[in-house]
């Protein structure tokens, strides 16, 4: 009974002194750092031990989030930006104490669109310095590009900046400031415009043609420049204001004027093209090429080739018609020639001569005998005579007498 009594007032004592301790917070759980994209949800927990209960706040950089007097806490961000990007802190604090512990939260985002340079003019000569500012997450990798060539670059940086000591006319155009990272890409472009005095262009020539003398003069300028030909033989000047002899095209920082005269007028010594603006003046003068000789050039060796083998394939051709003609000729016994005899009509036939260059037609007379001053054929080709004979009978001109018409020799032949 004693002993059971003892043992009852051990507990009551135990529990009393339970009771009776107190202790400082102890923060026995709290979220790791963590890596989380932008725009996602996150929620951070705090879980403290202590007697009493103690106050639990959440800090980011000294600024108070939320807090609580409880045995945990739990911070909730709906949406992420980078703004929440930084160290948390969970502090919990009695009359006995305080503890606190600290987390990271990385938020990852792509670049933010990248500041850049006003549009800037520089007169040609000038330096001109091109920044590129962005942020991102990781930090990005920026460019500055021109006509899709990449000028200027770095690798996690947040900043670029190009320097150009002396702008000249190609320095003229857009740039573009791209910013990228594994989450994404971004860019900006801006425009450079660079002032400069004329450049005359290789183009810039004259030719002369059939009829007319043309001279080109090609300029590149910015402003746009004034363009005069003059001529210093005759004293002439001419500009695209005088529209019968001059007119203009423009594309972009280019102007081509074209100056048009007449050959019978005479072609000129010298022609200058004078080209002036805001930034200069610039004379040269504009060589002349014959029209005639730039075909090849013109139809380039391709064109030449192909010409080439046309006349080549016109010769030949050529040749072999020649070739058969003169075979044709060769085979026939009978030459088409025409002179006139037997009361002054005209005769075709095959013509022999004497010694004394009179003309004879023994040769179609069969087996009849010849005179050694007479140069004859053998019989076979009497025969050929007559059919040629016959043909000429038939297919003979008005006015054309055939040979075998006068002789009744030949007639009495070719009956028999």
């Amino acid at each position: 009974m004693m002993v059971q009594a003892l043992q009852s007032n051990a507990k009551t004592c135990a529990s009393m002194y339970r009771a009776d301790v107190f202790d400082a917070p102890r923060i026995i759980d709290i979220n790791s750092s963590a890596e989380i994209t932008e725009g996602t949800q996150v929620a951070f927990v705090c879980v403290v031990d202590s007697n009493p209960v103690s106050r639990i706040m959440w800090l980011k950089e000294d600024v108070l989030l939320k807090e609580d007097y409880s045995q945990n806490l739990t911070l909730e961000l709906e949406y992420v930006t980078f703004n929440h990007d930084g160290i948390y802190i969970c502090v919990a604090e009695n009359e006995h104490g305080r503890s606190n512990k600290s987390m990271g939260l990385a938020v990852m985002y792509a670049p933010w669109k990248p500041s850049v340079n006003a549009s800037i003019i520089a007169i040609e000569g000038e330096s001109v310095t091109i920044m590129c500012n962005t942020q991102g997450n990781p930090d990005p990798t920026i460019s500055i590009i021109k006509d899709k060539q990449v000028l200027n670059s770095v690798i996690f940086e947040n900043e670029l900046v190009l320097e150009i000591p002396s702008v000249t006319h190609e320095h003229d155009g857009e740039y573009w400031c791209t910013a990228e990272n594994p989450y994404g890409q971004s860019n900006s472009s801006f425009n450079l415009t660079v002032v400069f005095s004329p450049l005359f262009l290789p183009e810039s020539k004259c030719s002369v043609s059939k009829d007319t003398i043309q001279c080109m003069c090609t300029v590149k300028s910015n402003p746009d420049p004034v363009i005069v030909f003059e001529i210093p033989e005759r004293n002439l000047s001419l500009s695209e204001l005088d529209l019968e002899f001059v007119h203009s095209q423009r594309n972009g920082y280019m102007v081509s004027s074209i100056l048009t005269l007449q050959k019978d007028t005479g072609i000129p010594q010298v022609v200058l093209c004078i080209a002036s603006n805001l930034y200069g003046r610039k004379a040269q003068e504009l060589l002349f090429h014959d029209s005639s000789k730039l075909v090849w050039a013109k139809i380039g060796p391709v064109g030449a080739v192909v010409v080439f083998v046309i006349l080549v394939a016109v010769g030949g051709y050529m040749i072999k018609t020649r070739e058969k003609k003169n075979l044709t000729e060769s085979s026939s016994f009978i030459q088409t020639e025409t002179s006139t005899s037997h009361n002054g009509q005209e005769i075709l036939g095959r013509n022999t001569f004497d010694t004394n260059g009179q003309q004879h037609y023994a040769a179609f007379l069969p087996g009849r005998q010849h005179d050694n001053s007479v140069r004859c054929r053998g019989e076979g080709w009497v025969r050929d005579d007559y059919e040629h004979i016959k043909n000429c009978r038939r297919n003979k001109k008005e006015g054309v007498v055939c040979p075998g018409e006068f002789p009744e020799v030949i007639d009495r032949y070719l009956a028999a």
